[in-house]
């Protein structure tokens, strides 16, 4: 079911993809562009991992309509708790493009200290995931190159990184300002999962939290993702140059309005 959140002003309302078993879930459309039109509702899905949907959620799932499931997740990740089990009903395409070969070890910013590591990933991992998951990028913008992909659903294991990332950069080709980009970035921290739930997760992925601890692994500031969509204009120019620069197709990035925009 969708819900609306009065505490998001229009055009952040009415996008939140509510299910049982996975959380973080909102429709990527909606939003106004800078020359007036807007993005197709119902055509993508965002979401945290899949592994523990009910089978209401499925069924949600099946009525909404989605095709393709487009996996960011790594391969180890993927043998740690397996696909999804819509994939299992044979119906809904499991499109696995992985932004790291293995999630542990995919960089340098992995310090001892946990929040040392987290304030060094939310300054500086973004820009890396840019630079190293660019052949997953592209697969991605092939893939949404094409009708018959949709509806989507997009997924990482927190539907907050990765998942961010290539929402901002769908959402940014497509002609979103930069502050409703930013804006639907920092939903991720206000659909945080109850205190349980996130500590499962966090186990899940080899993180034990100590009760004690201030940090708080949910962040999702807002310059994080304003330093991003910077980063992209200072480095390649722009989005599409950016784009254009990891082989992206000029046919693919025009398709995505045409399959994306009202």
């Amino acid at each position: 079911m969708f819900v609306s959140d009065d505490a998001i002003s229009s055009p952040f309302s009415n996008r939140t993809l509510v299910l049982e078993g996975a959380f973080n879930g909102r429709d990527l459309g909606g939003l106004e562009t800078r020359d007036g039109r807007r993005v197709r509702t119902k055509r993508i899905y965002r979401t945290a991992n899949l592994q523990r949907l009910t089978e209401p959620d499925i069924e949600l799932i099946h009525e909404l309509g989605v095709r393709t499931v487009c996996d960011l997740r790594s391969h180890e990740e993927l043998d740690w708790s397996g696909p999804s089990p819509l994939l299992e009903r044979g119906v809904i395409a499991h499109a696995h493009h992985p932004f790291f070969d293995q999630t542990r070890g995919h960089s340098e910013l992995h310090p001892d200290d946990p929040e040392l590591r987290q304030r060094l990933w939310l300054e500086r991992g973004y820009e890396r995931m840019l630079d190293v998951s660019g052949a997953a990028i592209r697969d991605v913008f092939g893939l949404l190159a094409r009708e018959q992909s949709y509806p989507l659903l997009i997924h990482c294991a927190a539907g907050k990184d990765r998942t961010g990332v290539i929402s901002a950069l769908i959402l940014r080709s497509l002609g979103v300002a930069d502050a409703d980009i930013t804006h639907d970035y920092t939903l991720s921290a206000e659909q945080r999962p109850d205190s349980d739930v996130l500590r499962t997760f966090l186990a899940d992925n080899g993180v034990v939290l100590d009760e004690d601890s201030a940090w708080d692994p949910w962040q999702a500031p807002p310059q994080v993702m304003e330093g991003t969509l910077r980063v992209l204009d200072e480095r390649w120019g722009s989005t599409n140059g950016y784009l254009e620069s990891i082989g992206v197709t000029q046919a693919d990035i025009e398709a995505l309005p045409q399959n994306m925009l009202e």
